[in-house]
């Protein structure tokens, strides 16, 4: 059970909880929907080890990437979201992140991980003009 799943049970010590293969998935979306449009509050404490992966860095850092968009800071955004995903969502195992399209204003990411013995394969979209995320299910 995560962290979010233990602060919204409203009762967390009863162990008869169902938390059924469906249900994990469905708390799995919303945690990372939350993840990708959470927002760091200070920029800065990306490179601070320890705090980087603590509750104070949670979300993304909308300067990761700065001015035009181009193939060195896809990398960088490749990068960027396999961190925050090792960081934030242990539970995903083989991670892998790849920029899928690029059109004028979108970047489309895929993700592919292992989530308790199954693939896991998302979109996410990189709104360059708005600088947000937004994950397609």
């Amino acid at each position: 059970m995560s962290l979010l799943q233990l602060l919204s049970d409203n009762n967390p010590t009863d162990e008869s909880d169902s938390y059924t293969e469906e249900n994990q998935i469905k708390f799995l979306l919303d945690e990372l929907k939350m993840l990708f449009s959470s927002r760091t509050f200070f920029t800065y404490i990306g490179d601070v080890p320890l705090v980087n992966s603590s509750i104070l860095n949670y979300g993304i850092d909308e300067n990761m990437v700065e001015g035009n968009i181009n193939n060195q800071q896809f990398d960088l955004i490749e990068q960027y979201i396999e961190i925050l995903l090792s960081r934030f969502e242990p539970r995903f195992a083989s991670v892998s992140v790849a920029i899928n399209k690029v059109t004028i204003f979108k970047v489309y990411i895929e993700i592919s991980a292992w989530y308790e013995n199954y693939p896991i394969k998302l979109m996410l979209d990189w709104d360059i003009e708005r600088r947000r995320f937004n994950l397609n299910e």
